[in-house]
């Protein structure tokens, strides 16, 4: 019964001062209410457990760190929700980068990815992706082996994908800057 009402002098002495402090730092009553509430719930279940010696100053560290918390939480929790709302932007967007640009000026860009291809890779892509040969075949004439065509195609889409997505940063740029 002794333990009981030593924290409840503890907490009638230092529950103001703890509030104020989350509220300043929070600037929101019921948050700074929350994490307050929450550092006395922390301050009961160790009061027994642990040697406090320095009481207030015990509790300025909890509520220390219960703030942080709640920054670190919020800030997780924001992010994700403009990361959410970016994305549903970008899915519902009917703008098209490439709707600025003529037929000929995005058969150019086809052109120059194509041409800064070596020419090995330019006859992989012509037969792999424009005749569709099938890859035994391609192995074949190539004189590799099926596994050793596989990785070359995988190579050459990551080459292309990497200079299509800088043509679509420069393009985002343009965007930007207009």
């Amino acid at each position: 019964m002794k333990g009981n009402e030593k924290l409840d002098e503890i907490t009638q002495k230092y529950y103001l001062t703890i509030y104020k402090y989350c509220l300043r730092r929070t600037k929101n009553m019921h948050d700074a209410l929350d994490i307050t509430q929450n550092v006395f719930m922390i301050l009961l279940e160790k009061y027994d457990n642990e040697e406090i010696l320095d009481v207030e100053r015990w509790l300025m560290a909890v509520a220390k760190k219960r703030v942080d918390r709640y920054f670190r939480d919020m800030y997780k929790t924001r992010s994700v929700l403009i990361d959410n709302e970016l994305e549903e932007n970008i899915q519902t967007a009917s703008y098209n980068p490439f709707d600025d640009y003529t037929e000929e000026e995005l058969e150019q860009m086809i052109v120059d990815i194509n041409s800064s291809l070596d020419e090995q890779e330019q006859k992989l892509y012509e037969a792999a992706f424009v005749k569709k040969v099938d890859y035994t075949e391609i192995a074949t004439q190539l004189n590799i082996s099926p596994p050793a065509l596989r990785k070359r195609i995988s190579r050459l889409k990551k080459k292309i994908k990497d200079m299509i997505q800088l043509i679509l940063n420069c393009l985002c740029l343009l965007l930007i800057f207009k």
